[in-house]
């Protein structure tokens, strides 16, 4: 039981160390200039600048300036491909401040699929 204690203390010691980190390589922290880029739903980052990011799923943090962005979409879970994803790589030219949404498109149920970047308005 001990062990089990000191493990998780462990994992949330390094969880918590790690926030406010890049996101990738080289990326820029939460206190450094950069945008937001959200994936939304189905939709996950896996590289930016051929960098693995640290989270897949969550926000990533992109230093101002042209960033390539790797990114992976899921097809609807109805969609009878043989591979229920597929990954593109997104060039996007980043300005410091601004939020950036990834999106899946497509029509109806079954595709074809796409993503779309768009931006946030600013607050």
């Amino acid at each position: 039981m001990l062990t089990l204690r000191l493990l998780l203390l462990a994992t949330l010691t390094l969880f918590v160390g790690c926030a406010g980190g890049p996101s990738y390589a080289g990326g820029p922290t939460e206190e450094e200039a950069h945008a937001r880029v959200i994936p939304g739903t189905d939709v996950t980052i896996w590289q930016i600048d051929g960098y693995d990011v640290s989270s897949r799923g969550g926000t990533a943090y992109v230093a101002p300036g042209h960033r390539k962005l790797k990114v992976r979409f899921e097809y609807s879970i109805d969609s009878e491909s043989a591979t229920p994803w597929e990954y593109k790589v997104i060039d996007l030219n980043v300005e410091d401040g601004q939020t950036y949404l990834i999106e899946r498109t497509g029509e109806g149920m079954f595709g074809p699929f796409d993503v779309q970047v768009r931006q946030a308005p600013r607050r």
